[in-house]
């Protein structure tokens, strides 16, 4: 996004900003701030008119508000968590009001599917968070704020993501529910959308549904629901609210391989068996030593190319120390009893630590929402939002880091000249950072949500609703062609035969119809029934067109400058409809029974007919028995609550396509042939199918507890679920005979149990407020079918029959051989290698038939020797928070961590000299078996592939528990008195440091973060230190 169309986009908040205040601003009303006993603003607390029914406003963001009254009247000021304060008007123009804390929280509205309920009466399994945890810790993403939060929500940032510009992390609600994939349906304001596309100071409220609360959104909830309420448009004069904060990042637990002079004393140890010649010479060790500057060419050499001596660290080359991420929000909001308006924009600029190239990310959000009361029984709302996410970024972003890691320690940088330096068949990533080409990725999405509410009768309500989103991204990649240098500055070679060059252009509408009723009413003052129904239609569709173009003769990658030669041209287009009803009736009575049932029947295009349409329902009871007399006589609990329930939720998501009951053609050109004395690389093919199938239904059964003490000081919540999806889609193995592969079928099955605890405390004393909290959950989940199919083999498997999901299968070791007479009995077993030594690895013949093999031969009875070494999930997720208040002062310590996650280093980094141009990770040195190391705990050093291949098979010898806990934000706040801000008309200025990432305790080995998934060359993982501030008017 060019700086032209930023500031074309602040102007026209601005616009928006003064017509509001055009508007509204000769309003005259007393207004006032409502704080605590430590002077911080209450949120959300309602101010009322005494015997003026109807009549009241709520405080802002800062705890202010402002309202129309007269001298005889009398305000009330109330929220939840506080006891009413009441106060006569008289000829004050500002009335400040400090509310005591009452811990009474059971009266708190929790949003839930198409309405909200009171959490008292909740029978669900339902989780919920506020404002406050996104604007306490400042995250490139709103998911990455999450991160254990919530219990039951796992947010996983594997493989770099939450790490690197732009990227986001997955969100996994109790465990996955299918071997298919798929992730929790989203809805912000009743729309579905992206979390990561929304401004965090727009979010009031996220719920997740869990178990059967989630049913009323049938086929879309196996995965769980997350429900987004952003804030409202509220009653008052203008109010505005600035919030900023500039982020240094630094990189952390870098990945480190073994300097120059630990390389050279390895090889020649791996030498010493006759594997290969030495790469330096004993006498060689001492320029090492020096660091000497000396270059050597010619006989004296290294295969061809120079000989060095001086050690490169090639991460420490391409890692800056600090990167930044800059985050801009703007909030305007006010209005009447008619008229109600929330204005709001956002700008987000964040950078990458990399010295060379550019990876950069931009977002930018717009939000205006109105409330207007058309009749006193009508109203009409209307939520509008544009976001953009644009990544610009050098194409070689994504593999310069792994390239970096398998760079020589002793290959410079750049050559005498300048120029940057390569040898043999490697590249130089600096150079490929910097000349190898540029992508730039660009999303927009513009989404309008509409609804009028009609309040027939009292209790009666009939809400209307319609939702557009508009969703374009436009995409373009081009690779250039460049000279690798030798030392002397002559042509190495080329990193690529041509360039070339790609564009992408896609448009997805996303189009939702919703009408429902609902009626609540409460009888002979015990029987509070509720009952709401209603209607969707859903609709979407998206367009792909893609080009690409070679042999572009300068630097302008413009398609229209590329060959004609080798062009390719692509489109795709799909379209998918669902429809439902459904529906809810709860009923409590006299506060201590509830019943809920929910229902919804769906129908999609993704299945032939016949097969289209699914009932999904949901069963909810609890039974509050802290209101029953014999309790109550304790005085003990403030709550005792026993949940039960049982539900159902459908998924058509993840690897099911929309059209899989279809035969489709699909064109490609990936494999060029003969045709008609010519060679053309485009090809049809179709695909098999299955019409008999439909949805996967996934069961969930939950039983929980909540109870309250000490005047609510104290909670405990606790669940157990399990879920099964008995009828998954899987691909059952048929003879090969069949010509093709087969079609998915609902044959499989796949069981999850699990459990969830959470504990909080808070209270206060005087002007001290603090509260402490803490949580932790874990899911296990098992494929008990998949058509009989196994697939059992040596490493990560994702899934297969009778194992949990990313289960590791490997050998059980029996240590390293030590002497002749051991290696001579070992060698007796089939399987082994010829060549195996003294200082090589042993694993256990498992069933016993005289040989080492990973399945064994079954006619026998044989089942193999490869165990199950664990999976690769994450358990035992878990955070901790502590928050303290005092007299302007608010501090947060939060943890998070998880408590088990096997997991094998396997791939490049794990095998030291294997192949011989990887070069070994530093954990390795002195610590590989030798006559003089005989305890350590890996295989002596060997440049023979296949004793290397031997010796570091998966085996429980490579095996690591990932767990870790995390300093995951630390944050120390200072709101200045009123009294010095009230000076310069501000009604609230804070200021604060905040923290994230900024030290873990774990286990793993080579530098490695905790929670990447095993592999190397992903961006590290960033510590963030932010300064900001929350400015009111």
């Amino acid at each position: 996004m060019n700086n032209r169309n930023i500031i074309t986009k602040i102007l026209t908040i601005v616009c928006l900003i003064f017509v509001q205040i055009a508007v509204f601003a000769q309003e005259r009303k007393i207004s006032g701030i409502v704080t605590d006993n430590n002077g911080e603003p209450v949120i959300g607390a309602s101010i009322m008119i005494q015997n003026k029914t109807g009549i009241g406003t709520i405080t802002d963001i800062d705890g202010k508000y402002s309202i129309e009254v007269s001298d005889s009247d009398i305000i009330e000021a109330s929220c939840l968590g506080f006891r009413t304060i009441a106060e006569k008007v008289g000829k004050r123009t500002v009335i400040d009001i400090v509310l005591e804390v009452d811990n009474n929280i059971l009266d708190d509205v929790v949003v839930i599917g198409y309405g909200t309920a009171k959490r008292a009466n909740l029978a669900g399994a339902v989780s919920t968070t506020d404002k406050k945890t996104f604007q306490s810790r400042p995250s490139a993403t709103p998911t990455n704020a999450l991160q254990g939060v919530l219990p039951g929500v796992v947010v996983n940032r594997s493989s770099g993501n939450g790490s690197r510009p732009g990227d986001e992390a997955q969100i996994v609600v109790r465990d996955i529910s299918s071997v298919n994939g798929g992730s929790p349906l989203v809805l912000i304001d009743g729309a579905e959308g992206n979390i990561n596309s929304l401004n965090p100071n727009d979010i009031e409220s996220v719920s997740v549904l869990k178990d059967a609360q989630a049913s009323i959104y049938g086929n879309r909830a196996s995965n769980g629901v997350i429900l987004i309420t952003t804030k409202s448009a509220e009653e008052g004069k203008v109010r505005i609210d600035f919030n900023a904060y500039y982020a240094v990042k630094t990189p952390t637990n870098i990945m480190q391989k073994v300097s120059l002079l630990e390389f050279a004393e390895m090889d020649r140890e791996a030498c010493a068996d006759g594997s290969d010649s030495p790469v330096y010479s004993e006498a060689e060790l001492d320029l090492i030593r020096q660091d000497s500057d000396i270059v050597k060419s010619g006989s004296e050499g290294y295969l061809g190319y120079t000989r060095h001596y001086k050690n490169h660290d090639w991460m420490k080359s391409l890692l800056r120390k600090g990167s930044n991420l800059q985050n801009y929000s703007l909030n305007v909001y006010g209005g009447t009893k008619k008229f109600k308006y929330y204005i709001s924009g956002f700008y987000q600029s964040e950078n990458s630590p990399l010295r060379y190239g550019h990876d950069d990310s931009r977002r930018f959000s717009l939000r205006v929402k109105n409330d207007i009361q058309i009749f006193k029984t009508l109203a009409f709302h209307s939520n509008i939002s544009y976001s953009e996410n644009n990544r610009d970024f050098s194409t070689a972003s994504g593999s310069a880091l792994a390239w970096a890691m398998r760079q020589s320690p002793w290959a410079p940088l750049r050559t005498p000249s300048g120029k940057f330096f390569s040898w043999q068949g490697y590249g130089n990533p600096a150079q490929d950072l910097e000349e190898g080409g540029n992508t730039i990725y660009n999303n927009a999405t513009t989404t309008m949500n509409f609804s009028l509410d009609w309040e027939i009768v009292k209790g009666l309500k009939l809400t209307g609703q319609a939702i557009l989103r508009k969703q374009i991204n436009d995409d373009f990649v081009n690779k250039q062609k460049y000279i690798n240098y030798n030392w002397d500055d002559s042509i190495n070679r080329y990193n690529t035969d041509k360039n070339w060059a790609q564009k992408a252009f896609s448009k997805g509408w996303y189009k939702n119809y919703n009408v429902f009723a609902e009626y609540q009413n409460v009888f002979a003052d015990k029987h509070d029934f509720k009952v709401m129904v209603g209607g969707q239609h859903e609709e979407f569709s998206n367009d792909m067109f893609s080009a690409l173009r070679y042999d572009f003769t300068g630097d302008n990658f413009n398609l229209a400058l590329g060959g004609t030669k080798n062009q390719e041209a692509k489109q795709s287009t799909s379209a998918e409809t669902m429809r439902s009803a459904y529906g809810r009736i709860s009923y409590v009575y006299d506060s201590r029974y509830i019943l809920e049932i929910n229902a919804r029947y769906d129908g999609t295009s993704r299945f032939a007919k016949g097969h289209r349409w699914g009932l999904f329902t949901g069963y909810s009871a609890a039974w509050r028995l802290s209101e029953e007399h014999f309790m109550k006589d304790l005085d003990i609990f403030d709550q005792f609550k026993i949940r039960a329930s049982w539900g159902q939720m459908g998924n058509a998501q993840g690897n099911i396509g929309k059209y899989d009951y279809i035969p489709v053609i699909n064109i490609d050109y990936n494999y060029p042939y003969p045709f008609n004395k010519t060679e053309v690389t485009q090809k049809a093919t179709s695909n098999m199918v299955s019409l008999a199938r439909t949805w996967e239904k996934l069961e969930v059964t939950n039983i929980g507890l909540d109870i309250a003490v000490l005047d609510n000081r104290l909670n405990f919540n606790a669940d157990y679920f399990y879920k099964r999806n008995r009828n998954m889609l899987i691909q059952v193995e048929y003879p090969s005979t069949l010509g093709g592969v087969a079609p998915a079928t609902n044959n499989g099955e796949l069981k999850v149990n699990g459990w969830e605890i959470a504990l909080s405390w808070r209270d206060s004393h005087k002007d001290f407020h603090y509260s402490i909290s803490a949580n932790i959950s874990d899911a296990r989940n098992k494929v008990t079918d998949l058509g009989g199919f196994n697939g059992l083999r040596s490493g990560l498997i994702g899934h297969i029959e009778g194992y949990p999901t990313n289960t590791y299968f490997g050998y059980k070791t029996l240590g390293i051989i030590t002497n002749e007479e051991t290696l001579n009995q070992y060698k007796t077993l089939k399987g082994v290698p010829d060549n195996i030594r003294i200082g090589d690895m042993m694993y256990a013949d498992i069933d016993g038939d005289g040989a080492i093999t990973p399945t064994g031969d079954m006619s026998r009875g044989f089942q193999g020797d490869l165990v199950a070494l664990g999976d690769s999930n994450p358990h035992y997720n878990f955070g901790l928070s502590f928050n303290f208040e005092w007299k302007g002062i608010d501090l947060s310590i939060f943890f998070q961590g998880t408590g088990q996650r096997s997991l094998v280093l396997d791939g490049e980094p794990l095998v030291p000299f294997l192949p011989d141009w990887h070069y070994p990770m530093k954990d390795f040195y002195h610590n590989t078996w030798s006559v003089d190391r005989p305890d350590a705990k890996y295989p002596i050093l060997t440049h023979d592939d296949d004793r290397n291949n031997w010796n570091y098979r998966t085996s429980d010898n490579l095996i690591v528990n990932a767990a870790y806990i995390r300093l995951k934000n630390l944050q120390v706040g200072y709101t200045l008195p009123s009294r010095w801000t009230d000076r310069i008309r501000v009604s609230r200025l804070r200021i604060y440091f905040s923290g994230n990432d900024l030290f873990e305790i774990h286990n793993m080995p080579f530098n490695y973060d905790p929670e990447m998934n095993g592999s190397y060359g992903c961006y590290p993982f960033m510590r963030y230190f932010s300064f900001g501030l929350n400015l009111n008017f």
